[in-house]
């Protein structure tokens, strides 16, 4: 992530796409103030002791340069706000959380643990928010890995991709709804976050062609 944020000058268009498990862990600084959980990203190095959380992408994210342009989009389970501090047919038979639960000795750590909760920086830090975040659920939910056309893939990344190809010269907005409408068979609501301005560019800039 500090190599895709390094050196960037205005204009630039940055796209994190993540396709993979994701979790949940008790929230360490207080800023979770629904739940107590931080979300995270479940790379294949994954620390629990040390878990990419929303935080750690939030500061990164915030770093982001006047005039650069980043999207990410996360098709992992639990990652409606993961940058803040099933088959085609409805057959749910054909589709598998991609979510991956936190070994007992992490979840036993926090139980009963009291955490002060900073009530001003969830809704200060969703005001600010400089990018473009595409995920595929809600926090409290999980995203398909299901089978569509003949193999086993993320239910977002294929609405994303299907939905391009279809039509690539529209905004984020218009795009996340046609996403919705693609995955209603689902048991998961894609989440778009983003100021104003950036949901109603085209995506990616009007980069593709």
């Amino acid at each position: 992530m500090g190599w895709l944020l390094s050196e960037t000058v205005s204009g630039d268009e940055l796209v994190f796409h993540y396709s993979g498990h994701g979790s949940q862990v008790r929230d360490r600084h207080g800023d979770e103030l629904d739940d107590d959980l931080d979300e995270i990203l479940c790379p294949h190095d994954l620390n629990w002791d040390d878990p990419l959380t929303d935080d750690i992408l939030a500061t990164l994210f915030d770093k982001v340069p006047v005039g650069v342009n980043l999207t990410m989009i996360s098709d992992s389970c639990h990652s409606g706000t993961i940058t803040r501090d099933i088959g085609c047919n409805g057959n749910m038979v054909d589709s598998i959380p991609k979510r991956i639960i936190p070994p007992y000795d992490i979840r036993s750590r926090s139980l009963g643990l009291k955490i002060q909760k900073k009530r001003n920086l969830g809704m200060s830090r969703e005001i600010v928010q400089n990018h473009v975040l595409l995920s595929g659920c809600k926090d409290n939910q999980t995203s398909s890995d299901a089978y569509i056309g003949g193999k086993y893939q993320g239910a977002l990344s294929w609405a994303l991709t299907t939905a391009i190809k279809e039509n690539p010269n529209m905004t984020w907005l218009e795009l996340h709804k046609i996403i919705t409408d693609k995955l209603k068979s689902y048991t998961q609501d894609p989440q778009l976050s983003g100021n104003d301005v950036l949901l109603n560019r085209k995506i990616f800039g009007g980069s593709i062609k």
